[in-house]
């Protein structure tokens, strides 16, 4: 009876096709066998990815459950009610699909070789709750490794940097509706999610590691 309890029976998000399979024809483009041409126009230019997949619009929201809001080292499965609602917050205020990743491990090096691995499908890294100082080194030595930004949400708090990475233009809108300024050398299309902890920022220009600006 516990209205909290309720709200987050079989967890608060989902994910749902963007193309109704409602035809064998529908079936045949977004599946097999039309997928495999689009496999292999991106196995030529991988860049297409970020157009042709879902990893410009996607966001891992990874932690070890080692700083969980006010209640510490409570473990990955229980830090999960608190990553789904980062990613709902990604997903109403910016129409970023964010995904929890909740990894059993406190060591840096295997969370910064996880993340690694997997982030191909990622637009960016949101680095949440994991305590310090291991936050820092595993942030540091990920945007030095990747090619998509890494962010951790207590750091971003301060910093309210802007991370640009690839994203379609369609989500120019969100920008003026929030009124967040753009700053250069982005291109028109910046998009930000605003939070309390944290700001990534989506353009449509190509990922540029390592370039922040103030916001």
């Amino acid at each position: 009876s516990d209205r909290v309890f309720l709200l987050h029976l079989g967890g608060k998000i989902a994910i749902q096709n963007k193309v109704p399979l409602i035809t064998r024809d529908a079936l045949s483009m977004a599946y097999t066998p039309g997928v495999a041409r689009v496999c292999e126009a991106i196995a030529a230019h991988p860049r297409k990815a970020w157009q042709l997949t879902i990893k410009g619009n996607s966001v891992a929201v990874v932690s070890d459950g080692t700083a969980v809001l006010g209640l510490g080292d409570i473990g990955p499965e229980a830090a999960m009610p608190v990553m789904e609602g980062k990613a709902m917050l990604f997903k109403e205020f910016a129409g970023i699909d964010a995904y929890p990743i909740c990894l059993r491990t406190k060591d840096p090096q295997e969370i910064i070789a996880t993340v690694k691995h997997i982030s191909v499908g990622f637009g960016g890294i949101n680095l949440e709750d994991i305590s310090a100082p291991r936050c820092f080194d595993i942030e540091r030595d990920l945007q030095a490794q990747l090619d998509i930004p890494v962010f951790h949400d207590d750091q971003q708090s301060k910093e309210r940097e802007a991370f640009p990475i690839a994203y379609p233009t369609n989500l120019h809108n969100n920008c003026n509706s929030y009124k967040i300024s753009c700053h250069p050398p982005f291109e028109p299309g910046l998009s930000d999610i605003v939070h309390n902890t944290a700001v990534c920022a989506f353009c449509s220009s190509p990922c540029v590691k390592s370039q922040t600006r103030k916001q």
